[in-house]
C-alpha cells in the first residue's frame, strides 16, 4: 500500500508540472504577474486573479525527485537488504 502511495505522489508530481508548462505556455511563458507591484494578498503569484503557472512547475519539479528517490531506496532495500 505504501508503494501505491508513493506512486500516486509521483503521478501528482508529473501531473502538476505538465499542467504548469501546459498553462504556462497558453500565456506565451509571461512572468509579468510575478511582479511586486501586481502582489495582493497572502497568494502574490496571480495572473488575473487565477495561481499563476509556474506555481505547479515547481511544485511538480519539487516532489519528483523526492519521490523517486524514496521509491528507489526501497526498491534497493528489498532486493539488496537491510
Amino acid at each position: 500500500m505504501q508503494q501505491f502511495i508513493r506512486h500516486l505522489i509521483l503521478t501528482l508530481g508529473f501531473a502538476l508540472l505538465t499542467l504548469g508548462i501546459l498553462t504556462w505556455q497558453v500565456i506565451n511563458f509571461d512572468l509579468s504577474g510575478l511582479s511586486p507591484e501586481l502582489w495582493s494578498g497572502l497568494w502574490p503569484f496571480t495572473v488575473n486573479g487565477s495561481i499563476h503557472p509556474i506555481i505547479p512547475t515547481t511544485l511538480g519539479l519539487a516532489i519528483i525527485p523526492s519521490t523517486l528517490w524514496e521509491i528507489l531506496l526501497h526498491h534497493f532495500r528489498d532486493s539488496y537488504g537491510s
